[in-house]
């Protein structure tokens, strides 16, 4: 017999409750039988496949012992798996920053005392945590090695490091392409759904700009005016008060009536063309019913000079 069990029969005794000892023993055995028989199946409740590209997950089928469907030693395995992973990254970012400081001329580098840490210190986290994210790594990269170069460290925000997790792709090449061309001619689409006198329009895309050597036969206006309009959020660029009239708007302002654009703009109107169509002539008229508004021109901020100075320098001498 177990001395667990020796043990509770003593206890009773001596407590001349035999008969409730008795009663006891049995049930603490029954639950130790039980225990015992699913200590497998507990055990199986861990992370399965744990390496360095995934983390696995649980065995379907398995018993969850509680509401969070972890037990004490996976989430152990589980915290384990992730602090190698950023011990692992750490290791990279230091390598790279010891790579960009010393591709910096002795002679321009920021003395250790200037270092501003309150730029580089949250340029290095994000780095680490967003391992998969290569723009999101090459601008805080700049970032970093700009805050320690003599010249150029005065140019570096704080708000740099903010603004980098908050653009794609996208929005970097519409960024450049601004820069390229100094201003670009920007302009909203509304459409007139009651052409009556002092009937308000329905604005349908707003912030849509084209650069003059566009392409536009495969562009998407949808995305295009997120983009720009994601960029005048963050303050890289701005809307001039000036509206754009005179004989050399109308090739200012030509791709604004391009097939593919225009068919893009008439679905946002419903859910298809056909739609649309079937708006114009409940409108009643003849002719399109979108129409071009507040055409202007776009420039990029002297905040977002600076940002592209810090930030995307690799990219400025690139031709697009």
């Amino acid at each position: 017999m177990p001395n667990w069990m020796i043990c509770t029969l003593e206890w009773t005794y001596d407590n001349r409750s035999w008969l409730f000892g008795v009663i006891t023993t049995i049930f603490i055995s029954v639950i130790g039988l039980f225990v015992k028989k699913n200590t497998d199946t507990i055990k199986k409740l861990t992370y399965n496949n744990i390496d360095n590209n995934e983390i696995g997950t649980f065995n379907s089928g398995e018993t969850i012992i509680n509401n969070t469907g972890y037990t004490l030693e996976s989430a152990n395995e589980l915290i384990k798996f992730i602090d190698n992973k950023l011990d692992e990254e750490k290791r990279k970012v230091n390598d790279k920053i010891s790579e960009l400081f010393n591709a910096i001329p002795l002679e321009n580098r920021l003395p250790e005392r200037e270092l501003p840490l309150n730029i580089i210190k949250p340029a290095m986290t994000l780095a680490v945590v967003n391992a998969d994210n290569a723009l999101l790594k090459d601008l805080l990269y700049n970032i970093i090695q700009s805050a320690m170069t003599k010249n150029v460290a005065r140019l570096v925000q704080p708000a740099f490091v903010e603004i980098s997790k908050m653009l794609s792709q996208v929005d970097v090449y519409n960024l450049m392409q601004i820069r390229r061309y100094s201003m670009c001619p920007i302009a909203d689409y509304e459409v007139n759904e009651m052409p009556i006198q002092g009937a308000i329009n329905r604005t349908i895309l707003e912030n849509v700009v084209f650069v003059y050597d566009d392409d536009v036969s495969n562009i998407n206006v949808y995305e295009l005016s997120s983009s720009i309009t994601n960029l005048i959020r963050l303050g890289l660029v701005r809307r001039t008060n000036r509206i754009l009239t005179g004989a050399g708007v109308t090739n200012l302002f030509k791709h604004y009536t391009n097939d593919n654009i225009m068919n893009q703009v008439r679905t946002a109107c419903g859910k298809n063309l056909e739609a649309y169509e079937v708006l114009r002539q409940t409108v009643g008229c003849q002719d399109d019913i979108i129409q071009i508004v507040r055409k202007e021109l776009l420039e990029v901020t002297n905040f977002g000079h600076e940002f592209i100075d810090v930030s995307l320098r690799d990219q400025l001498n690139q031709k697009r």
